[in-house]
């Protein structure tokens, strides 16, 4: 496939920065994905055993839903909507655990080339004020699929390559120091770390009507951004090594 290229060199980076949650990245088929090793671990799946399977070939406390989860995830590739959210309410040992799912198409030169699923693993009980709002009907001793809401990406922020690219490296943690670096490399310009201050606050921040960098990276997560990989690095994919 045209995509496969970039989605494994795509999954190289992703795994170095969501090693603790459950992972999946995957072509339009679903014939590629992985899995973190933090939540792997707690649902007794070995790493090594999940890489390149689909979740129905992994054994584990989710492979009695993957029918349910993959009929999800072709609605939304079907759709016009660019992401959506579930949670998944499952038995697990002696405690229900709660797995919120954040599902996004992945976009590769303005292309839907597959869906990157990041899914987080937390105690169930940890979640009961959310859960009172959810219908009557759940059963928190069984496994269940709640679906919570879908987004489109007309609703997120038109940033220009800079920007993306800026916003993603501080999404990810990365420090002014090494965006300037990185920036300088992928637009071949020499910005310093005060010029990557001064896009955040002059460009950023009015975009995303925010007025610190923790708003700015709540904000870019809730519509999406991290799953979005910046054009810039797609065109200079030797720039994966640098992070």
């Amino acid at each position: 496939m045209y995509h496969q290229k970039y989605l494994k060199d795509i999954s190289t980076f992703l795994q170095q920065t969501e090693a603790n949650s459950l992972n999946q990245l995957c072509d339009t088929s679903f014939q590629f994905k992985f899995i973190g090793d933090g939540v792997a671990k707690t649902l007794g799946i070995a790493h090594k055993h999940a890489i390149g399977k689909q979740l129905r070939d992994v054994s584990s406390p989710l492979e009695s839903l993957t029918d349910n989860l993959a009929q999800l995830h072709l609605k939304l590739l079907a759709s016009k909507q660019d992401a959506t959210e579930y949670l998944v309410l499952l038995p697990c040992a002696a405690e229900t655990k709660l797995i919120f799912n954040q599902v996004q198409k992945l976009y590769v030169n303005n292309e839907v080339s597959g869906i990157y699923i990041k899914s987080q693993l937390s105690n169930y009980f940890l979640f009961q004020d959310m859960l009172k709002r959810l219908p009557k009907n759940i059963n928190p001793k069984k496994a269940n699929i709640i679906n919570l809401q879908t987004t489109c990406r007309a609703n997120q922020v038109n940033l220009n390559d800079r920007e993306a690219l800026i916003l993603f490296m501080i999404i990810i943690g990365k420090p002014d120091k090494q965006i300037a670096a990185l920036v300088s490399q992928a637009t071949l310009t020499t910005i310093s770390t005060s010029g990557i201050t001064q896009v955040v606050i002059r460009n950023l921040y009015p975009k995303f009507n925010v007025h610190s960098r923790t708003d700015l990276i709540s904000k870019a997560h809730a519509t999406g951004y991290l799953n979005i990989i910046p054009n810039l690095l797609m065109a200079n994919l030797g720039l994966l090594s640098l992070l």
